[in-house]
């Protein structure tokens, strides 16, 4: 069989030849594994570091109704209230709103229908710097125009970028089940949830995590996606893993529009003209339709 002298410091060793072969192929088997650790490592970091990338976006002019839910507001009922309330609690917990979005007029129209602006259509001219707030007749308030001067320019659509979001991971299990309670399906394979974290993390008063669903679609060869929203829901969680729902903006009936009717913002369809409008200083008060992204 043979022998094979092997010298370690001081001692010899008279090893068998087949010895050395064999540690000669664990050698070799040992340093194959090591490389091929390696390599998966290596690639594992790659896979780590490549992330989707979402653009959210809206038309530029578009009609939908914004339903908006504020969570921390309980469901007391007032249906015996002498206030003349419109909401069965105070304040509401729901709000609804029907907007015809024009960017690029720069002018807005948002009817609400319900929440405690309920009965009010407001036109927002910002080209013309005027503002108008009409009244409908009702049983609690009487019907009137009102106007303003707008000297501001027309606020952006201004979502998150695509740096800043995160599509929602496997490994958040409530996905289904968390939200379907709110009124959010999103089983449906196209609805993908992204999230935004807006604030100091390390807040003792925690900081707002957004869930922003959308329909989303490949954008490019390069796999970068654009999505439509259709919700946000948005949170206040802490450092130590509590969360707590705070509101739920649902976007209903999105409509792209190519180009407006002007009768959809004419106010003269309510019966008033520039004239009949009484003007009040100050202007009116902003709205937020789907958290800080839509404002008018």
């Amino acid at each position: 069989m043979g022998k094979f002298l092997y010298k370690y410091g001081d001692c010899v060793i008279l090893l068998p030849r087949v010895s050395v072969l064999l540690y000669c192929f664990y050698f070799v088997f040992a340093f194959a594994l090591a490389i091929s650790f390696s390599l998966a490592s290596d690639t594992d970091s790659e896979c780590e570091e490549v992330q989707e990338q979402l653009t959210v976006v809206l038309p530029e002019q578009f009609r939908a109704t914004f339903r908006i839910t504020q969570h921390l507001i309980d469901d007391y009922d007032h249906s015996d209230s002498k206030s003349g309330s419109h909401s069965s609690s105070y304040p509401p917990k729901e709000t609804v709103i029907k907007l015809a979005y024009d960017a690029a007029n720069s002018r807005a129209r948002a009817e609400f229908l319900a929440g405690q602006q309920i009965g009010k259509v407001y036109f927002l001219f910002y080209k013309q710097q005027h503002e108008y707030m009409i009244i409908k007749h009702d049983t609690s308030r009487r019907a009137r125009c009102e106007r303003s001067f707008l000297l501001e320019s027309m606020p952006e659509i201004s979502f998150p970028k695509s740096e800043q979001l995160r599509r929602r991971t496997t490994t958040e299990t409530e996905t289904e089940t968390y939200h379907a309670s709110h009124g959010l399906d999103v089983s449906k394979k196209e609805i993908e949830d992204w999230i935004h974290e807006d604030g100091d993390q390390n807040s003792v008063f925690g900081f707002i995590r957004n869930h922003i669903y959308v329909e989303a679609e490949t954008k490019n060869e390069g796999g970068g996606k654009m999505g439509i929203p259709v919700a946000v829901v948005s949170e206040n969680a802490h450092v130590n893993g509590t969360v707590t729902l705070v509101t739920t903006y649902r976007v209903e009936d999105l409509e792209k529009v190519d180009l407006f009717d002007e009768s959809d913002f004419q106010i003269e369809k309510f019966g008033y003209t520039h004239n009949d409008c009484e003007f009040i200083s100050g202007g009116f008060p902003y709205f937020s339709a789907l958290y800080t992204y839509l404002t008018f």
